[in-house]
């Protein structure tokens, strides 16, 4: 395969997967998304590796259609095939390579954002409250009585940000802490997964062994009896013993549906805190934010435009920015005002005419 064929498979994908990334939701994209590889480009039909046949049976019935979509709309006449990796490890095998010498032996590796820390979050009226609670319990964990804590909100609003956050700072501060995060998703996977390899014992161990649980987007427990029991006796145990537990979802937990009343009790014995959409201001700091992460210098007058329009959550505003670049790399235009026109109407239809 030549160099060319490589870059055209990597860049494809890569805008594909920012594409994917600002549109679902965070625990979906780093459960099912983000260990996908691309590996070969024959002709017009990219190849992307799964780790297992589970996943891809999953990645089947859930996300085929999004990740046909999101390649599509990078280059409109390329096909998607799957294959399944011949070198699936097991979680014990995938710890050992991951050993810090000086560092006790991780029973599980947090797959932590390093893109997300507090450093990174962008506060303001809008989450104030929630980012104090959050850096408290990274800075405190189990010492006080935010346990647990549950930072609620809609979607991309800054939640798994705050989680991911959490994590890094205590492993900062304690790196021989057990940091066990996982979306609810990945819980449920494991549970499933327990299940058919007979190793139930070990599923419940591993969680169990926690000094803090971080479990992103609670509230898609709901309808799942046998995980919902499983996520009970977790919390339970690591409550007991005075383990940190934080937790997102997308409501107050009174107001979650499908979940057990126990459940919800246990979530409503701690503090909640939420995360709301941002005003303008806000969204004009987000948008500059991400463009010069993104190595991109816009006018003034254009983020004040994008800032306008798009103003559901902060997912919505960075991938408007991820999309304004796929469109300048891929159909080699600059970025000027009518392709942020273009772009913004893509996402919100009708736009006013600026200034």
């Amino acid at each position: 395969m030549d160099k060319q064929t490589i870059d055209q498979k990597d860049k494809i994908w890569g805008l594909a997967s920012e594409q994917l990334k600002s549109t679902l939701p965070q625990h979906a994209y780093s459960t099912w998304l983000e260990p996908i590889k691309a590996t070969t480009m024959n002709g017009n039909a990219i190849t992307l590796e799964l780790p297992n046949q589970f996943f891809y049976e999953w990645i089947e019935s859930h996300y085929a259609k999004a990740i046909r979509n999101a390649v599509e709309a990078v280059s409109s006449d390329t096909r998607v095939k799957y294959t399944v990796s011949q070198k699936t490890q097991t979680p014990e095998e995938q710890v050992e390579l991951n050993q810090t010498p000086h560092i006790k032996k991780r029973k599980f590796t947090p797959k932590l954002n390093n893109s997300f820390s507090f450093a990174s979050f962008i506060e303001g009226d809008n989450n104030q409250f929630a980012k104090a609670a959050a850096l408290s319990v990274a800075q405190a964990p189990g010492e006080k009585s935010f346990n647990p804590l549950i930072v609620y909100g809609g979607v991309g609003l800054g939640k798994t940000h705050l989680l991911h956050a959490i994590g890094g700072l205590i492993l900062e501060n304690q790196p021989d802490a057990e940091v066990v995060l996982a979306s609810s998703e990945k819980f449920t996977q494991d549970f499933i997964s327990s299940i058919q390899r007979h190793k139930t014992a070990s599923f419940a161990k591993q969680y169990r062994s926690a000094d803090v649980l971080l479990i992103d987007d609670v509230q898609f427990f709901q309808g799942k009896e046998q995980t919902q029991e499983q996520f009970f006796h977790t919390f339970n145990e690591l409550y007991q013993n005075g383990k940190q537990i934080v937790l997102t979802a997308d409501r107050y937990p009174s107001e979650m549906e499908g979940l057990q009343d126990r459940l919800l009790s246990r979530f409503q014995s701690g503090l909640a805190v939420d995360v709301q959409p941002p005003n303008f201001e806000m969204r004009v700091a987000i948008l500059l934010n991400k463009a010069e992460q993104n190595g991109l210098s816009l006018p003034y007058n254009m983020i004040e435009f994008l800032a306008t329009h798009i103003k559901n959550n902060v997912r919505d505003l960075e991938g408007t920015i991820i999309r304004l670049l796929a469109h300048s790399s891929l159909m080699n235009r600059e970025i000027d005002f009518d392709l942020v026109k273009e772009v913004v109407r893509e996402r919100v239809g009708k736009i006013q005419t600026p200034p």
